[in-house]
């Protein structure tokens, strides 16, 4: 059997932890790998594990090592400290599979439950979903849509498209648009931006049942032009429902999709619904908006709703005098510091180093160098 060290941040695995537990007490941890498929559980020889070892729940140092022919293994000489937290993994074709985890508790032996392996589906047939779709609209020829869409699984085998012949999640993003922002369960990891297509692709897993439903949850900016706009948002799996709101104001829609529903009234502010029936895989969600505020009309407010909840959101879209344009290369470093300085200032104020005036305030500033930046290149002559 072979171990690995893999990183370590302080020398031996030893930790200091306050407590009265004696810092170089050392024991070993050992589990067993295990298939588990039709209902039986059979070992799985030779299969590579990693020990992951978190601190004060951080991620401090992992090792790794080889089960033999019986699916056992086995981890040595490692600090027994209660507050660390051993956490082993696997992988098939490329799909992890992780235990829940466990500590010592006082002792120098810790036998994990059982590491299993069991089938998984690389595409999302079984998948289904609901979406609620929030527009709201600014001053300045820009909306801002908001995301919440549900995901769950049908079937009774696991969907993971993280493998090697895994299949995405397709979501449609519009052309042009800007500040995508990911929340819920979306973080870089699991998604991905297909520009050339305009494509948000999810690799989450998703368990069968209703405990294994995910909620997706995503915003993006994008401007427009004139007082109508149209939409299309087709996803790659079956959604049972679409809903589309509309805050403040209920402009006219065109669509042969949905229908109108009675308005609702949230913390004071009204909502128009929009719904639809069943859409298929990749259907085609056309519809366009008419009556859309232009510079220099009164502004609504701007909240964001999210499955239930309704959020200020700190996005003013203020009118500002125009300015030169700028030279193409200029134009691009210009948006490349735009882009960099919204990242660093996102980091700022979830670190807590920035106030919320200070953050909103800034951000405002960049998003309007950027729309500016984009308004301008759209106003280019073709070449």
């Amino acid at each position: 059997m072979v171990k690995k060290l893999l990183f370590c941040t302080f020398a031996g695995l030893a930790f200091a932890s306050g407590t009265a537990w004696a810092a170089d007490s050392r024991g070993e941890l050992a589990g067993k790998v295990v298939e588990q498929a039709n209902g039986q559980e059979k070992p799985v020889p030779n299969a590579v594990v990693r020990l992951r070892i978190f601190h004060n729940q951080k991620e401090v140092a992992g090792a790794e090592t080889k089960a033999d022919n019986t699916g056992n293994y086995r981890f040595v000489d490692l600090d027994t400290d209660p507050a660390n937290f051993y956490v082993t993994g696997t992988e098939r074709g490329g799909v992890p599979f992780r235990s829940n985890g466990d500590r010592f508790h006082r002792s120098k032996s810790l036998q994990m439950a059982d590491l299993v392996i069991y089938p998984v589906r690389p595409d999302p047939g079984d998948i289904r979903g609901n979406e609620i779709i929030l527009l709201e609209f600014g001053r300045r020829n820009v909306i801002k849509a908001s995301h919440s869409v549900e995901l769950r699984n049908e079937g009774t085998t696991p969907y993971d498209p993280r493998g090697e012949r895994g299949t995405p999640i397709d979501l449609t993003l519009p052309k042009g648009g800007f500040e995508l922002n990911l929340m819920g369960s979306l973080s870089q990891e699991n998604t991905r931006v297909d520009e050339a297509t305009s494509k948000l692709h999810l690799r989450l897993p998703i368990a069968p049942g209703p405990s294994g439903a995910v909620k997706v949850e995503y915003s993006y900016l994008f401007p427009y032009e004139h007082r109508s706009v149209s939409f299309d948002f087709p996803m790659s799996v079956s959604r049972d429902k679409l809903t589309l709101v509309l805050s403040e104001k209920d402009y006219r829609i065109r669509s042969a999709l949905l229908t109108r529903q009675s308005p609702q009234t949230i913390k004071g502010k009204s909502y128009y619904f929009y719904t639809s029936g069943p859409v298929g895989p990749n259907e085609a969600t056309s519809l366009t908006v008419s009556g859309l505020p232009m510079p220099g009309d009164v502004a609504s407010g701007l909240l964001y709703s999210g499955l239930g909840a309704v959020l200020v959101a700190a996005i003013y879209f203020a009118v500002r005098p125009s300015r030169t344009p700028i030279a193409p290369k200029e134009s691009e470093q210009a948006k490349k510091q735009g882009l960099a300085a919204l990242t660093e200032l996102e980091r700022k104020f979830q670190g807590g180093s920035i106030s919320s005036a200070q953050y909103h305030s800034e951000k405002e500033r960049w998003l309007e160098l950027l729309f500016d930046l984009q308004q301008e290149e759209r106003a280019k002559p073709a070449a």
